[in-house]
């Protein structure tokens, strides 16, 4: 494979690799796992900064520190669905996980190294923050690109909960089964129906 670039990561411990197949999937070979947090959290943030900052921010409620008023109400929407909670849950797991720890530090501090290289101007700025920067109240693009710590990290994870499960479909099943659940009670055959209902 052809190599496109190369970095230089400060902490990383090894050689890592990272593989681009097509539609530009990154793979990341890494000699340990705290290189792979670190490349990846490098690699994702030189892709998608802007989504994984808007993910942090949501999850964490501070969305309207970067996009004002308009964002005030997710951000209190973030504290009522639970999804500040469940990243202080998910935060209190990883200070229980020290090898967890370690990779959400590691992650945290890739996506740090990408901030800095915008900054030294190694690395070009997520384009969203380029183009609205003057109207958010920022002079660079990096005013607005906060370091990440393991709560921001924790944070992300609780709003992919929040998305895969709370926000599609299983409140609405629950909800379901606890209707069906003795629907035919009274009935003649009521367990045989209930429970072909429930299959």
């Amino acid at each position: 494979v052809a190599e496109t670039g190369s970095f230089s990561l400060p902490g990383l411990k090894g050689t890592a690799y990272v593989v681009r197949t097509e539609s530009d999937v990154p793979h990341i070979y890494a000699e340990n796992l705290e290189d792979l947090g670190l490349v990846e959290g490098f690699t994702m943030a030189r892709d998608r900064y802007f989504q994984m900052d808007l993910f942090r921010r949501q999850g964490l409620g501070t969305l309207s520190e970067v996009l004002g008023q308009d964002a005030l109400e997710n951000d209190i929407e973030a504290v009522h669905s639970g999804s500040r909670f469940t990243a202080e849950r998910v935060l209190a797991q990883l200070d229980d996980d020290p090898e967890l720890a370690a990779f959400a530090d590691a992650y945290a501090a890739g996506v740090n190294a990408y901030i800095e290289a915008v900054k030294a101007g190694d690395e070009q700025p997520p384009s969203e923050y380029e183009g609205a920067g003057l109207f958010l109240g920022a002079t660079e693009p990096w005013d607005l690109m906060a370091d990440w710590d393991r709560q921001s990290v924790a944070s992300v994870a609780a709003m992919l909960v929040f998305f895969s499960s709370f926000e599609t479909t299983d409140i609405g099943r629950q909800a379901s089964w606890d209707r069906v659940n003795g629907f035919f009670d009274g009935e003649a055959m009521a367990d045989l129906r209930n429970a072909g209902l429930v299959d």
